[in-house]
């Protein structure tokens, strides 16, 4: 959706999302948990994410050993960290139900719904909106 000319490639995108939803599970359920390395886990994901997303940018941008292939995106890993957060807090269990996770709970499916339609729509007109051409396969 957002960088349109560079092709996503491998299961990052899916990876992302599922440590993100189990970085939510942790946030949502950090005083019920009696895992004593919570934060351990948290920094550890946190971290290889991070190195992996920064890997990743500069792939995207480094000029490559082989001119005539494209690039690969980056941006799966943004999309599927949102969609780990959304979803993981609409679809993993939370151990202290309160009327404000009920709240919450709705903000999120709102949110992926928006993120979902999004998605549809752009893909379906961006492109002859912006005048956008496939890059051409290697």
């Amino acid at each position: 959706v957002a960088d349109m000319t560079a092709p996503v490639v491998g299961s990052s995108g899916g990876v992302y999302a599922l440590v993100s939803a189990h970085l939510a599970n942790i946030v949502m359920n950090w005083s019920g948990m009696k895992c004593q390395f919570k934060l351990l886990r948290m920094a550890v994901a946190l971290i290889c994410m991070s190195m992996e997303f920064g890997r990743a940018v500069w792939l995207r941008f480094h000029p490559s050993a082989y001119p005539p292939c494209p690039h690969p995106s980056f941006v799966a890993h943004l999309g599927g960290v949102a969609v780990g957060i959304t979803l993981g807090v609409v679809v993993l269990r939370n151990y202290e139900q309160r009327l404000q996770d009920q709240s919450l709970w709705w903000i999120f499916v709102a949110m992926y719904t928006v993120f979902v339609l999004f998605a549809v729509f752009w893909n379906i007109f961006a492109y002859t909106l912006l005048d956008l051409k496939l890059p051409p396969p290697p």
